[in-house]
């Protein structure tokens, strides 16, 4: 729960982890906890989330060019904003929440973009700088697929979508294809597995077979994941190796959470690839 690290990113509190157990439950102080999250932008005043990085110099943040990240960042924004959206009818909300999609699409290379920079004012992204890349293995596991498919299904903005499934396309894709969209290889990336399910989203938007079985081979490897050979047997263990008997497996939370995600979205999306 990062509770008692240093970790004070926005994904740690992140709205898209509730939201779904308010609208099943309506839980009241689940519904404050969320309401009280769509100023989670304003934290980047009076905290750097990434001071052990950067040495832990100085801080003095320009409201006007804040250093959030328009993937893992944005995407716990998003869902905040995507929440208060739907169930208030916010329309500070939804501005910043359409304005950040638009602007991040705007950018060069979309949201493998690097030095971005955020406006507090309105929720835009802009860069300094030219076409360059920057991105992460982490960057869209906190929720931000799942806030794009909401988001592009909510409202009509074909620029959005378009930078959105190339991101999906390209994640799992070839250095060569990567190179040829947006001038760099993205490197060494991790999660494979976890991001079959951008690889089929993608296949349903651009109705692609070949890719829609790509997203099945990506799902079966298990890369960072479970392949498909993968034993979900448990055994026995007892004292003294532990203090009680108990069954165990060989199981993480991360890969069992991100292996749902996919299987869960890859049925939906390209399912009638699955053979």
């Amino acid at each position: 729960m990062h509770w008692g690290d240093s970790a004070k990113q926005v994904r740690i509190s992140n709205a898209s982890y509730r939201r779904f157990y308010y609208f099943l439950t309506a839980d009241e102080r689940v519904g404050d906890t969320l309401h009280e999250l769509v100023d989670s932008d304003r934290t980047f005043l009076v905290l750097d989330p990434g001071r052990k990085i950067n040495g832990g110099g100085p801080f003095d943040p320009d409201p006007s060019a804040l250093g959030v990240g328009q993937t893992t960042d944005w995407g716990a924004l998003a869902g905040a904003w995507l929440t208060e959206w739907e169930r208030n009818g916010d329309p500070i909300a939804r501005t910043k929440l359409l304005n950040g999609a638009r602007s991040i699409a705007a950018l060069p290379n979309h949201w493998v973009q690097g030095s971005v920079r955020y406006d507090l004012a309105d929720g835009t992204f802009t860069t300094p700088a030219g076409p360059s890349v920057s991105i992460g293995s982490l960057s869209s596991v906190f929720g931000l697929i799942e806030v794009m498919t909401e988001l592009i299904d909510l409202v009509d903005e074909p620029e959005v979508e378009a930078a959105w499934v190339e991101f999906c396309r390209l994640y799992n894709g070839t250095a060569a294809e990567q190179v040829a969209a947006t001038g760099a290889s993205w490197g060494s990336l991790n999660l494979r597995q976890s991001y079959s399910r951008a690889t089929a989203y993608a296949a349903a938007r651009l109705d692609d077979p070949a890719l829609a079985r790509r997203a099945w081979t990506e799902f079966r490897t298990g890369h960072a994941g479970y392949p498909a050979d993968h034993s979900f047997e448990t055994v026995r263990v007892e004292p003294p190796l532990v203090l009680n008997a108990v069954d165990e497996g060989r199981f993480s939370t991360n890969a069992s959470a991100q292996y749902g995600l996919a299987a869960i979205q890859c049925l939906a999306l390209v399912g009638e690839e699955l053979s």
